[in-house]
Parts: structure tokens; sequence; C-alpha cells
């Protein structure tokens, strides 16, 4: 059976100082805190290299869904156009849910790469 978790905001002697504390309520010992397991850090993220891998790749994910975005709305916004019916022979339904979501697809084609 997993622990319940609480968390708490403990209020430190200095003002406007806020420490959030996680506890696990083992069966029968004292509860342990977030802080007493995570490894501490005397430096910035920058100096160690798994933090560094780490922030690269959420880098690489937000700038991925900002692009996707901007495509989605630049072709959604492209349907409007009487040319693009055209040239495209007046898409509907399914046909134009696909070529709408053909950003997504390139999206999920890169994961595997």
């Amino acid at each position: 059976m997993v622990p319940p978790f609480h968390v708490t905001i403990h209020q430190d002697s200095q003002p406007r100082s806020r420490d959030i504390m996680m506890h696990t309520k083992p069966a029968g010992g004292e509860s342990t805190m977030l802080r007493d397991v995570i490894p501490k850090r005397d430096k910035m993220w920058w100096h160690y290299p798994a933090l560094r891998t780490l922030n690269f790749l959420l880098l690489c994910a937000i700038v991925c869904d900002i692009t996707n975005g901007y495509d989605g709305s630049m072709l959604s916004g492209l349907q409007i156009l009487k040319n693009w019916q055209g040239y495209f022979n007046h898409p509907a339904g399914a046909i134009l849910g696909v070529m709408s979501s053909g950003t997504r697809f390139g999206q999920i084609g890169s994961l595997l790469v």
C-alpha cells in the first residue's frame, strides 16, 4: 500500500520565507520530508550535466509545440481563402480533418527519430 502524501506550507521565522514540504507518514515511524530525500545542490542548474540535458529536451519540446501551434493556426486561416479551396478541390469532412492534422502527424512522426 502506498503511504498517503500531505503537502504543507511551513512558515519559517523569517518574514515571507516559505518552504513547501511533502510528508509521508509510514505506519509506525517519523514522517519523511521531500527536502530530506532530494539531493543537495550548491551550484546553479547549468553546472549539472543531467539538468542541462533535461532543460535542453524541455526547450525542444516547447519550441516544437509552439511551431506546431503556429502552423496549425496558419493552415486553419488559409482554409478560408477561395484559392486554397479551389486548389485542394474543396475538401470537406474527413479529408479536411486529415489535412488540418497534418502538422500533428509530422510531430508524432518526429518522435520516432
